[in-house]
């Protein structure tokens, strides 16, 4: 992303900017939102019928570890 994308001060994220977490040893990259940086989860959960998806899981904005200007 960082070749594409102009790194922000991660205190300066902003609705809508992209930003790297850490959970654990893996990076994750999510959207900054109004309840806090939306990730997918790591493990995808199957409904009845079988079919598998992913659910979002919200991190507080202090779990940013570099963010991204978009827009």
């Amino acid at each position: 992303m960082a070749s594409t994308l102009d790194p922000i001060n991660k205190l300066g994220a902003k609705r809508g900017d992209l930003a790297v977490i850490k959970r654990g040893k893996i990076e994750s990259c999510g959207v900054v939102t109004s309840a806090g940086v939306a990730v997918k989860t790591l493990y995808g959960e199957s409904d009845a019928t079988g079919i598998e998806f992913s659910s979002l899981e919200y991190f507080p904005l202090s779990a940013i570890e570099t963010a991204f200007k978009v827009g």
